[in-house]
């Protein structure tokens, strides 16, 4: 008969700790849950500002208790006053906020405070002070605790599911922001399409408009050190089109342009530019055309 007594005991025992196990693993991950709509639900910046206060709200959140999880959790996420990220009033890049939150009365929202700080309570209980219900090694008290033990599952199960879908409806729209940020409307928007390139229309324009002489003419040199530093795929795209000539004989090939030539005091040649559109409204001031 004590055999007997003693296997059902190791049994009831046995049942307890796998409840323990699977108790302990519900309240971390409500917990995972709290911790990354707190981490996400609130950034606002540039791009790149958005990426850093992430990380330093993350570490944040990571250091904090259940308790003050879940107070933090009414106050930013269900809080009516929650606060809202003033737009800075000179932009230089594109900046956006972020904000997650829900929406409820002040008594549906005392109502869910109470029911997480009961879960709270709860959760201390089986970290700190189940092992006396263990006491003395009886199996009526082992009985005894799986049955507690059930019963705070049962009690935990609702909030991990209230939990588990403010997380999901979060990272839905995470999800969507993204995709939005990488389609070709949200990069528009934003501003985040690179730049076109230069025609060679515009870029022997924009030459001429800042580097002409007060004659309205420019040194071809000019425009050769520009090409060659900033728009060498345009270069080639001229070369690849009227083969590997001098970049007077493409520009000609072009018909884009008038050329004069002017000798230098070494006897030496020079040869300048005007676009053959090239008029008056795109001359500095006080140059002549």
């Amino acid at each position: 008969m004590s055999n007997e007594n003693e296997h059902a005991k190791s049994i009831a025992k046995d049942a307890v700790l796998r409840k323990i196990g699977r108790n302990l693993l519900l309240y971390q991950q409500i917990e995972g849950h709290l911790k990354f709509v707190l981490a996400n639900a609130r950034a606002s910046g540039t791009l790149n500002e958005l990426a850093l206060s992430k990380e330093e709200r993350a570490r944040k959140i990571t250091k904090k208790m259940l308790g003050h999880l879940v107070e933090q959790f009414v106050e930013d996420i269900l809080s009516d006053g929650a606060e809202h990220p003033t737009e800075p009033t000179q932009l230089d890049k594109p900046w956006m906020a972020i904000s997650f939150r829900c929406e409820m009365d002040q008594p549906a929202r005392e109502s869910l405070r109470g029911s997480w700080a009961l879960l709270v309570e709860q959760r201390n209980n089986l970290v700190h002070h189940f092992v006396d219900r263990m006491r003395p090694d009886t199996l009526e008290v082992f009985s005894n605790a799986d049955a507690y033990l059930e019963e705070q599952y049962q009690k935990a199960l609702p909030t991990f599911h209230q939990f588990a879908a403010f997380s999901r409806s979060l990272q839905e729209g995470m999800s969507r922001f993204a995709e939005f940020l990488q389609s070709e409307e949200g990069k528009q928007y934003f501003g985040l399409l690179p730049d076109k390139p230069r025609s060679i229309e515009n870029l022997l324009k924009d030459v001429a408009s800042t580097r002409a002489r007060s004659d309205g003419w420019t040194y071809l040199a000019l425009l050769g050190q520009e090409l060659g530093k900033n728009d060498v795929g345009l270069l080639l795209d001229l070369k690849k089109r009227h083969g590997s000539l001098t970049l007077k004989a493409l520009l000609a090939a072009e018909d884009l342009v008038d050329f004069k030539e002017e000798q230098l005091p070494n006897g030496n040649f020079q040869s300048l530019y005007k676009p053959k559109e090239y008029s008056a409204q795109n001359a500095l001031p006080g140059k002549v055309i």
